[in-house]
């Protein structure tokens, strides 16, 4: 599906369209500005456009938020529009991408809970409210493969606020310029959660080594927020298609390993 000229005037693209990868074939580019199918509801699209302008481009991060039109609208023709920020995703980087979704966090930590995210119903939503024991959902309860992670769980003490809940191909690196952000998918859960995603996502995604558990954090409620990473994206799997593909079974074999040291009381001194 291509956007109209009508789409693209309103939100001021000039240049030649020129279809850009991934969003199902809906995220276009044309000249400076990327059109894709809106795929938030309002009441987020409009918390997005509430983001403060002055975080687009700071020393430490290049941030995508939504584009308006000339008469301050943020979606014409089910249509949305960002600013092109130049960047690729480098799989090898991933201590850069941990980093840039720490500061993602740091950026937005003064903004409140938004009220939007008590209203989402789809499996992303439901696989995030179960792994933090906020949703039993029976189904996923029984899930022999979510079973172990679900027991390895332990309290969390960091604080929530808001972070990035889908950072890993979603941080675009170029030379000479801060990291930039795009798809700004935003949950209310501890920093070092959304650094666990990253970690997830390498290792059962990206044949990134397994090291990555114990280099990529040292904060205190890493490994648990880990555990919840795996069964937010195995719980997701299940959701959408009724079974996880195995992708995450050496991460979760090394989660369980470093909960399961991390639950063992020390050995009393001699």
């Amino acid at each position: 599906m291509r956007p109209s000229p009508a789409v693209l005037d309103a939100f001021g693209a000039d240049g030649p369209l020129e279809r850009l990868r991934g969003g199902h074939a809906t995220v276009w580019r044309a000249g400076g500005v990327v059109v894709k199918r809106c795929d938030v509801a309002p009441a987020e699209l409009d918390w997005l456009g509430t983001i403060p302008g002055h975080l687009r481009d700071t020393a430490r991060l290049r941030l995508a938020l939504p584009r308006r039109t000339a008469d301050g609208r943020l979606e014409v023709e089910g249509w949305i529009a960002y600013p092109f920020l130049p960047g690729e995703p480098h799989p090898d980087r991933w201590a850069d991408v941990a980093t840039a979704t720490v500061d993602f966090a740091g950026a937005l930590a003064s903004m409140d809970r938004p009220a939007f995210l008590d209203d989402r119903t789809h499996a992303w939503a439901r696989a995030d409210r179960f792994a933090w024991e906020e949703d039993g959902d029976p189904v996923l309860l029984d899930d022999p493969r979510l079973r172990p992670l679900v027991e390895a769980r332990r309290p969390v003490h960091a604080p929530s606020t808001l972070v990035h809940g889908d950072p890993t191909g979603n941080v675009l690196f170029f030379d000479g310029r801060p990291p930039a952000i795009i798809d700004p998918t935003v949950y209310w859960r501890p920093v070092p959660f959304s650094v666990a995603v990253v970690a997830v996502d390498a290792v059962s995604f990206h044949h990134a080594p397994i090291s990555l558990f114990r280099t990529l954090s040292d904060e205190a409620d890493f490994v648990q927020c880990a555990v919840r990473a795996l069964i937010f994206r195995l719980a997701t799997e299940i959701l959408i298609g009724g079974g996880a593909s195995g992708s995450c079974d050496r991460a979760t074999e090394e989660v369980l390993r470093l909960a399961s040291a991390r639950a063992r009381p020390s050995a009393e001194p001699t």
